[in-house]
């Protein structure tokens, strides 16, 4: 993955991201197993698609990335083509009539075990509240390897 200090981004990553505390008790730790595919990379920055194969809340759609790698540092949003949510108890719902939320991903490469991990966050339900808007935040954690094998891909 690394080659004179510099990490490979382009190509197939699998991984996982888990749900945060904001999810409750039944869902907290939870993991979803996606396929990330970076197809392009340019001056630091990125585009590709995602796929999640297996997980509560897992979606069947594609959804889309973009982003810029820094020295190890790296940031994403991911957006679905539509507006899911899962509730407390793992009950899935689309909106197809919301605006969809900012879902950012942010992480460090770990040499060592050649991934990437860190935390993701999801701002949903905005609204106006004055002069300034009200909304949810909700976390979670994440990694990626090529190496499928880790994530039982």
């Amino acid at each position: 993955m690394q080659d004179k200090n510099r990490i490979l981004l382009a190509g197939q990553w699998f991984g996982y991201f888990s749900y945060g505390p904001e999810y409750g008790d039944q869902l907290e730790g939870e993991r979803v197993i996606f396929s990330l595919l970076i197809e392009q990379v340019f001056n630091n920055k990125f585009k590709g698609k995602c796929v999640e194969l297996e997980g509560i809340g897992a979606s069947t759609e594609v959804s889309f990335i973009e982003g810029y790698i820094e020295n190890k540092f790296i940031s994403f949003r991911k957006e679905y083509s539509n507006y899911f949510t899962i509730d407390e108890f793992g009950k899935e719902g689309k909106h197809e009539d919301l605006l969809h939320p900012g879902l950012f991903y942010t992480g460090i490469f770990n040499e060592d075990n050649q991934t990437f991990s860190g935390a993701w966050e999801i701002i949903t339900n905005e609204e106006p509240a004055g002069d300034s808007t009200l909304v949810d935040i909700c976390t979670g954690r994440w990694e990626i390897s090529k190496d499928h094998t880790i994530y039982g891909v």
